[in-house]
């Protein structure tokens, strides 16, 4: 599924970027940027990612998660990225993502999440 045809990124390269980078939740691996986090998601972590929790198999697939991507960020064997990222790699964390973290990505709360239900009608206030 892509979000924007012109940004050409799935929801699981979302989902990654925003875990590698930053968002709502967390501040993001340290010392990774947008190149990076561009490049690893065109590598396709981030549909890995999002495939593993749609399956239910998370647990397993974390287990050397962060190791494929350590490995990407120091070889590069697939030439995807612009550069290698040597440094990144070497402080890459072991538990990447946190499930804590990636659960809140994941399910969102938002201000229906309480009721479990969509409002009939929106109204946006200004």
């Amino acid at each position: 599924m892509e979000l924007n045809s012109s940004i050409n990124l799935s929801r699981g390269g979302l989902l990654l970027y925003a875990l590698l980078v930053g968002g709502d939740y967390h501040t993001g691996v340290a010392g990774c940027g947008q190149k990076a986090a561009t490049g690893l998601e065109r590598c396709g972590f981030g549909d890995e990612l999002l495939n593993a929790v749609e399956n239910q198999i998370l647990h397993t697939f974390l287990s050397d998660f962060s190791d494929r991507i350590r490995f990407e960020l120091r070889n590069n064997p697939r030439g995807i990225l612009k550069t290698k990222y040597t440094s990144l790699a070497r402080t890459f964390p072991d538990c990447f993502p946190e499930q804590y973290i990636l659960g809140l990505y994941i399910t969102p709360t938002t201000s229906w999440s309480d009721r479990h239900t969509k409002p009939q009608h929106l109204e946006w206030t200004y």
